[in-house]
């Protein structure tokens, strides 16, 4: 099967729930992570002036299409399992679950999302709040606990 041809790769306005076979699930989500993880690294490398645009939306997009592949996935696999789904699911579901979790302890991107949180820029009430709802989060998730036991180790 061409890699194209996984309807998991590929955002539809019609979700194509019975398209998706448990044999595209493993290879469509490794595929999705490595482009998602390329993305974050470009996010948190990039040099230029934090904005929203380059630091929030990119962050967004970074995670659209395993959010997507994973969402009918986990549709799948609740209302409509069979072994091999359920098989591929349990294979594919904690490789997601450590790359989400790693997104607020990555180092640049915490930088990024600070510096932006930081330089107050222009910008709506909604989207400050989402960008100080963010920053809340990473440090609830522990983004700052390096910083502080490097502090204590001084």
């Amino acid at each position: 099967m061409p890699v194209s041809d996984n309807p998991l790769l590929h955002i539809n306005f019609e979700i194509p729930f019975d398209r998706v076979r448990a044999e595209h699930v493993e290879p469509a989500i490794a595929e999705l992570l490595i482009d998602a993880r390329a993305k974050i690294e470009a996010l948190a490398a990039d040099p230029a002036l934090r904005t929203y645009d380059n630091t929030m939306l990119a962050l967004e997009k970074a995670t659209e299409r395993l959010d997507y592949a994973m969402g009918i996935v986990r549709h799948l696999e609740g209302v409509a399992t069979y072994p091999e789904l359920r098989a591929a699911f349990n294979a594919v579901d904690p490789l997601v679950s450590e790359f989400y979790s790693g997104i607020p302890l990555h180092a640049g991107l915490w930088k990024a999302i600070k510096a932006l949180h930081e330089s107050q820029p222009e910008l709506t009430p909604a989207r400050f709040r989402l960008v100080t709802k963010t920053v809340d989060s990473f440090r609830r998730h522990g983004a700052e606990l390096d910083e502080r036991s490097e502090e204590h180790t001084s």
